[in-house]
């Protein structure tokens, strides 16, 4: 069920006419000189000006929300640890994603790529750099380091996650001085 809510955005000009919470969406309508008209449905998820920062707390679920049978790693993780240690789970995903690619059973590639993107678009800069450091070289170190080319991974990944992986690279073959010159 859609809220009406009428309330416009100052910098935008656009009036956001209704919300439903289950699903972070809203319905807008465009105004304004210049900027033409938008009437439609807009997911809150893909809008980065809407979107509150994303936090550490929030990894864990959003991979296992990602890649379901991500959660069997995290619950051996936490009966091993007593806690959840972030960098050794992100460790633990990146052999997980080419256990995965191993058995052919990449079905959730895309919503990890989805996810990680999340993560450098929607993070605070921890949540970036882990997304950066964390998942993304640890898939490149972990798939090279087991003779799987990581680049059949990098496939999936979306614009804003693909920078990045193109930056580890480039800092790891010496082309560039820290990850992230040049971004």
């Amino acid at each position: 069920m859609w809220d009406k809510l009428g309330n416009r955005s100052w910098k935008t000009g656009v009036q956001i006419t209704s919300y439903m919470a289950s699903h972070r969406a809203v319905q807008l309508r465009g105004e304004g000189a210049g900027r033409g008209a938008y009437n439609g449905d807009i997911d809150l998820r893909r809008m980065s000006a809407a979107r509150l920062v994303m936090t550490q707390d929030q990894i864990i679920p959003l991979l296992m929300e990602s890649c379901p049978s991500f959660r069997a790693v995290v619950d051996e993780h936490q009966q091993e640890n007593g806690e959840e240690i972030l960098s050794v789970l992100l460790s633990g995903f990146a052999r997980h994603l080419l256990q995965l690619h191993q058995q052919h059973q990449t079905e959730a590639f895309p919503a990890v790529a989805e996810a990680i993107e999340r993560m450098h678009v929607e993070g605070d800069p921890f949540v970036r750099e882990s997304a950066t450091i964390g998942l993304l070289e640890g898939i490149q170190n972990v798939w090279s380091n087991e003779g799987v080319d990581p680049e059949l991974f990098a496939r999936y990944l979306l614009p804003e996650s693909a920078r990045w992986w193109r930056s580890l690279q480039d800092f790891w073959s010496g082309r560039s001085k820290f990850v992230g010159d040049g971004l």
